[in-house]
């Protein structure tokens, strides 16, 4: 037997299951070197298995594009999540802030307020008698009250300018904004907000002072403020 070329094939053994099969040399080009079939059957032969593989491939390509579109999808809640968080950790930030700069201010202006109120109601009854004396006028004690009520009125011409100022640095709508310009807004209001703002009031300052020279980085201070508005691990980029 001759030695085939590279343009056949040498066939061994039995064919389809049948024993005592001859050795024989077939071209590659007539019949399939897996089946042995004719050449014009060998696509309707191996249909069915080209197309379940076919079938496989494309399940596959599927699942690999649905996982890889749920894990862009994941990755998108994971950041608006994240968004939202650190909206809402500068957001209680900032409403902590009014509480203890603004709130107070408008507080020390409706209590001068109201205080001088009083003293008004108090020289009025002063005047029509109605005081131990019984006499109508204004005595040594509505005098007194006169006074009180002029410096009452002196510390509320002060504040309420201020408090005017202050107000739409304070008070300002967060919806929209960043972490990061709610921290800057925020840095601008305190900037604002004069020390000592009634000097003959002593237990009363428009800035406490645990924000007294928050304004300059190199502070401690200023570290801790910011840490409050973002958090430690807080990522401008994220936003």
């Amino acid at each position: 037997m001759s030695i085939p070329n590279s343009n056949q094939w040498l066939c061994i053994g039995g064919r389809h299951g049948k024993t005592n099969h001859q050795e024989e040399i077939i071209d590659i080009g007539e019949k399939c070197p897996i089946c042995g079939l004719p050449e014009t059957n060998i696509l309707e032969e191996h249909k069915p298995k080209i197309f379940l593989a076919a079938l496989i491939l494309i399940i596959a390509v599927f699942f690999v594009y649905y996982k890889l579109l749920r894990k862009e999808e994941q990755k998108q809640i994971t950041k608006e999540e994240q968004q939202q968080n650190n909206f809402q950790r500068a957001s209680a930030a900032h409403y902590n802030l009014i509480s203890e700069v603004f709130t107070p201010i408008k507080q020390k202006a409706t209590e001068l307020e109201s205080d001088i109120e009083t003293k008004t109601t108090q020289i009025r009854e002063e005047i029509r008698g109605n005081r131990e004396s019984g006499e109508p006028g204004c005595g040594d004690n509505c005098k007194q009250l006169k006074n009180e009520k002029e410096q009452l009125e002196a510390k509320y011409n002060k504040i309420i300018p201020i408090l005017t100022d202050l107000k739409p640095l304070f008070e300002y709508e967060l919806e929209g904004k960043s972490p990061e310009e709610i921290f800057n807004k925020d840095m601008q209001a305190i900037g604002k907000v004069p020390q000592n703002c009634l000097p003959e009031d002593q237990e009363f300052d428009c800035l406490p002072q645990k924000y007294q020279g928050i304004l300059n980085p190199s502070f401690p201070k200023y570290e801790e403020l910011r840490n409050i508005y973002f958090g430690k691990n807080y990522n401008s980029s994220s936003q």
